[in-house]
Formats: structure tokens, C-alpha cells, sequence
């Protein structure tokens, strides 16, 4: 029976700031003052009926997140159960009608047939082989469904199709590595993982990481480098501050940081998949977006477990309370329970980066505003956000207000999690039939429906104002001289490639005039943070810095402390994207 307080074990901690000191943890929840613009324009309208079958598939994921709290059902096991019911789901749906790739190769094809019935078909009887528990409350979902359902021809074929997904979708997955067993020794030695105070449990799933990925091409694929080495600087910073912040009777921690290490104590699949309903319902989706979106969320968490679990026990990393009391302090507890497995990375915070990579790869922008309110153990909690990353940030940093990680592992995760959903998103359940008017996805090349251009003027492609004015007025040459953003002089100007820099002084002109190449900015001037994802954004205002003598601006500081993070691999896809976007 998994432990009632391993709920915690579900949302290990995202990375707040890659590239910022371990100092200063309080400043990192300093929370955007205003609302940020989407990048892209709303969805496209949908027809009563089609707004049923949406329901369909929000209220089955409803149903088998609620389900599993009944057995007490652990993270992990989740992750593989809700992937499986959404992998189903999106294959039946497309049976009807081919609108993506399916998860398995298709069968058949049942043109006409119920997407109701289809949904409820492969939703139930997948559930019912995984959670069995609550079977007759989905006996009575799919009654509930069937009943809508009044041409008895168009609800068989849904059905069957519904239950053939289901069956493949098992089938494929019934000899996954889920149930093997493996022997795990717990390590003696500095640096290596044993079971925790106050309770001692014995290691859990150290067989997980040798799962066979829904998408990944193997557990390890994008396993982060070695932990710090015991007793180097970095360790002992690491342990530093979970000790300062993350004990059970910390005097540093502020009341709303440790709401915030609350509020995402919940088991991370459950509380993703109430964000994928929350931002998904107040869209207008059709039922293949809808199907599409939660199978993905799915399916990226699912491997973020499966890659998170094979890291863990590849490194065996010991736990912030064994390493404090292993240096003197022999009473020490984290505030939150600890979870019983090794420390690095931390697969919570890999979860929440991969779930909100998918989601803001499929809604072609991050910046989407939502809120959410946390489930058990501390239910009630109501926090807002501004973007999928800034919530997959705190969530990561919350494990380390917990106590129970260390802010490398937070820091690791996120890259791997981000890593694993896009490899995801690029990987499965692509449109059948992309559209024509596209756009370059970050890194993969896949295409994307065309975004809406930034405001302002987009002449070849520039970042201007209504008067031709680069960003924002700002200063070029003082990125590069004062590392720092200052404003320009409109009477201090010069003319570049069709658009009109102002400089704070006539010998920063001098030295642009000299090369103006050297100073312009990449991706003339939109956010480079949008066009790595894909899209030309405008920027707010002074946000840039120069990186390897080229300067980069952000939409703002949110937008550009996620280009930072994994720097190098953002500017490579934003290299790809600018290509295409700039029609180069």
C-alpha cells in the first residue's frame, strides 16, 4: 500500500533560475505584476455536438484521476495508468475520423461512428483493467454516455472501436517492466542513497527506470551529468539551504513559501492533468485537439517517471536529511515528508517541466494565464499563474521548501523534463494532414499552424514601432558596453536594415555606425524566448543580454529567465526557427 504521505513524492521541484545563486530564494517567487499577452489568437469555434464529445473527454479524465484515490494509487503507477486511458481515448477518436497519428498503428477505420460512445468505450474498459476498484462507477459513466447516444448503428461501431483502442493499447503495455521486480541494496557510503528518517521506508520501484517508454527512445536518453561530488562547493551550498529553508522548524521560510511547498505536495499526475482540464475548458476545442492534448500530457509524464526513475538509481543520490545529519545536525527533519528514493534528479520537478512543455508547445505559446486550486493532502489552496512555466518553476522550488530535494536536482529536472516533452510533442501523435500555412516548430522542424505576428511593424521581419524604432528604444551598444539596459536619445539615432536605433550617447552611435552587425539584435528583435518556441513575439521593454557577443531580448523577465534555462539548446532552436520565420 503505497504511504498516504507519499503524495509529496508526486511534484518533485522545478528549477526557478537556472543561471541565479542559490541566495536570494524569497525574490524567486516575486509573481509578474500584470497579466502577459498569449502569443497566438483564440481557436477556432466548435459546433454544439462537437462541444459533447469535448465534455466526453475532460469528464473521463475526471473520472480516472478521481478513481485513483481510492486504492491510495502512487505517482508513478498513475503516470502509466492515465497514459494508457488517454492513449485509448485518442486512438478511438481517430478511428472515427483520422485527424492525427495514432499512439498504436490503426486497425480499422469506423467512419460515422459514435465519438461518445467511442471515447466511453475506451476510457472504461481500459479503467476498468487498471483501476478496478471503481468499476461500477464506470459502468454508470458509460450508461450515462450511451444514453445520448439515440442511433443504436452509431453507438455499436463507437463501442467497438472504443474497445479495440483499449484492448491494443493494453496489449502493448502488458509486458512493459511495470510489474518486475529488482533487487536494490541501499548505499553505505557519503553520497549515496538510504532510507530516510523519520520512517525508514525501504526504497520504492527501483525497477521503474527499466519501464519500456511510451515515447522515449530509451529510459537514459536524456539523462542529466553527474550530481556534485560530496563536499564540493555545489554540494555544500545545496545542502546549505535545504537546511536553512527546508527544515521542519525553519525560521527562514516564509509563510508563503511554505504554502507554496504545500500546494504542490499533491501527486504531480493529478494536479497536471487538473491544469491540462482548467486551461483546456475555457478553450473551445474539438474532440480531437481535446484527445490529442491530454494524451500528450500524459505521455510526456508518464516517460518523465520512467527517465526520472532510471536517473535516480543510475546515481543513487543521498537525501538532503542524510547529508544535513550526516554533517552534525542528528535532529534534523524536512518540513515535508520525504519521498523513499534517491534524490537526483528530482522526477517531480521533472513532470511538471515536461507537462508544461507539451502544453505550451500545443497551444503554440507558454504565456497562458490560468489558476488552480491543489488537491489532497492540503486541498483548498488557490494559486494563480501567468504562464505553464512559471507554475513548472514553482513547482520545482517547492521541493526544495519542503526540504526534501536539493536545488541541483531541481535544476537538472526541469532540463530533463522540458527535454522529454518536447521529445514527445515532436514525436507522437502528429497531424495526419498538416495544414498548409505553417510555421517551423522549435528544433524538430515539425509544422505548426502559422501564430499571429507580435505588434508593431514587421518590416523584413524587424520588431519596430509605428516609427520604425528597434527595441524599444533602447540603447544597442549599452547591452554590450554596461551590460545593462539604457534608454536612447530620439535625438541620437541611426538607420540599420530599415529600422531606427537611438543610442544614450553619441559615442555608442560612433561604435554602432562602425559595426552595426556586431550590435543588432538576433531574431531582429522579437523575444527570442517566441521564436524558440516558434513564434515572433514583441517584446515589453528592456529585457537582453549579450551571450557568446550577440544580443538577445525578451518578451519580459518571466520570458527571459525560460530562454536561460538550458541557454544553449534554446538558441539552437531558435537559430532553426528564425530561418523560416524570417523567410531566410
Amino acid at each position: 500500500m503505497w504511504n498516504p504521505c507519499s503524495i509529496i513524492f508526486r511534484r518533485q521541484s522545478y528549477n526557478l533560475n537556472l543561471a541565479g545563486l542559490r541566495r536570494g530564494l524569497a525574490s524567486l517567487f516575486v509573481r509578474p505584476d500584470r497579466l502577459l499577452g498569449t502569443l497566438v489568437g483564440a481557436l477556432l469555434a466548435i459546433t454544439v455536438a462537437s462541444r459533447a464529445s469535448v465534455d466526453e473527454v475532460t469528464r473521463w479524465n475526471q473520472i480516472a484521476t478521481d478513481a485513483s484515490t481510492i486504492p491510495n494509487t502512487d505517482p508513478l503507477t498513475e503516470t502509466r495508468i492515465f497514459a494508457i486511458v488517454h492513449v485509448a481515448i485518442h486512438d478511438a477518436v481517430n478511428a472515427v475520423e483520422s485527424r492525427y497519428e495514432p499512439y498504436l498503428p490503426k486497425t480499422s477505420s469506423a467512419p460515422g461512428a459514435s465519438v461518445e460512445a467511442a471515447i466511453a468505450g475506451a476510457a472504461h474498459d481500459t479503467l476498468v483493467a487498471l483501476l478496478p476498484e471503481s468499476k461500477v462507477s464506470y459502468d454508470a459513466a458509460m450508461e450515462e454516455t450511451l444514453r445520448t447516444v439515440t442511433d443504436d448503428s452509431r453507438k455499436t461501431a463507437g463501442l467497438q472501436v472504443g474497445r479495440a483502442a483499449a484492448a491494443a493499447i493494453l496489449k502493448a503495455r502488458e509486458n512493459d517492466g511495470a510489474n518486475r521486480t529488482v533487487q536494490y541494496t541501499p548505499g553505505t557510503k557519503p553520497g549515496e542513497y538510504c532510507p530516510t528518517p523519520p520512517d525508514f521506508t525501504p526504497a520504492f520501484k527501483p525497477n521503474w527506470g527499466s519501464l519500456t517508454p511510451f515515447v522515449l527512445a530509451s529510459s537514459a536518453q536524456f539523462r542529466p551529468p553527474e550530481p556534485p561530488v560530496v563536499n564540493s562547493p555545489n554540494a555544500l551550498a545545496d545542502i546549505e539551504e535545504v537546511k536553512t529553508i527546508g527544515g521542519s522548524k525553519s525560521v527562514t521560510r516564509t509563510a508563503e513559501q511554505s504554502e507554496i511547498a504545500r500546494y504542490w505536495f499533491e501527486n504531480s499526475p493529478r494536479g497536471w492533468n487538473r491544469i491540462a482540464r482548467e486551461v483546456a475548458g475555457a478553450r473551445q476545442f474539438d474532440v480531437w485537439e481535446n484527445a490529442r492534448l491530454f494524451a500528450l500530457v500524459n505521455l510526456a509524464m508518464a516517460d518523465g517517471f520512467i527517465g526520472g526513475f532510471e536517473c535516480k538509481y543510475h546515481y543513487n543520490y543521498w537525501r538532503p536529511v542524510t547529508a544535513i545529519r550526516e554533517r552534525g545536525d542528528s535532529e534534523w527533519l524536512s518540513y515535508l515528508w520525504t519521498p523513499p528514493v534517491p534524490d537526483y534528479p528530482s522526477t517531480h520537478t521533472v513532470l511538471g517541466a515536461a507537462a508544461a512543455t507539451v502544453m505550451a508547445r500545443f497551444f503554440n505559446t507558454d504565456l497562458i494565464s490560468f489558476s488552480m486550486t491543489s488537491g489532497a493532502p492540503y486541498p483548498g489552496i488557490t494559486r494563480k499563474f501567468w504562464s505553464f512555466s512559471e507554475a513548472a518553476r514553482e513547482n520545482g522550488a517547492s521541493r526544495i521548501l519542503c526540504g526534501i530535494h536539493f536545488r541541483t536536482a531541481v535544476n537538472e529536472g526541469y532540463i530533463q523534463g522540458t527535454r522529454i516533452g518536447e521529445w514527445v510533442f515532436e514525436h507522437a501523435l502528429r497531424p495526419a494532414n498538416p495544414p498548409q500555412a505553417t510555421t517551423a516548430s522549435p528544433a524538430s522542424g515539425k509544422e505548426e499552424t502559422a501564430p499571429k505576428e507580435a505588434k508593431g511593424g514587421t518590416t523584413a521581419k524587424l520588431n519596430v514601432d509605428s516609427q520604425g524604432v528597434i527595441l524599444k528604444g533602447y540603447d544597442a551598444v549599452a547591452y554590450f558596453k554596461q551590460g545593462k539596459p539604457v534608454k536612447g536619445n530620439p535625438e541620437i539615432k541611426s538607420s540599420y536594415r530599415s529600422a531606427t536605433y537611438l543610442f544614450a550617447s553619441t559615442e555608442d552611435k560612433a561604435d554602432f555606425d562602425k559595426d552595426p552587425a556586431k550590435y543588432a539584435p538576433q531574431y531582429g528583435g522579437f523575444c527570442a524566448y517566441g521564436v524558440a518556441y516558434g513564434v515572433l513575439a514583441d517584446i515589453e521593454g528592456p529585457d537582453g543580454f549579450v551571450y557568446k557577443g550577440k544580443l538577445y531580448v525578451c518578451g519580459d523577465k518571466n520570458a527571459g529567465e525560460n530562454f536561460r534555462t538550458d541557454l544553449d539548446n534554446n538558441i539552437e532552436k531558435a537559430d532553426t526557427n528564425w530561418q523560416k520565420l524570417s523567410g531566410s
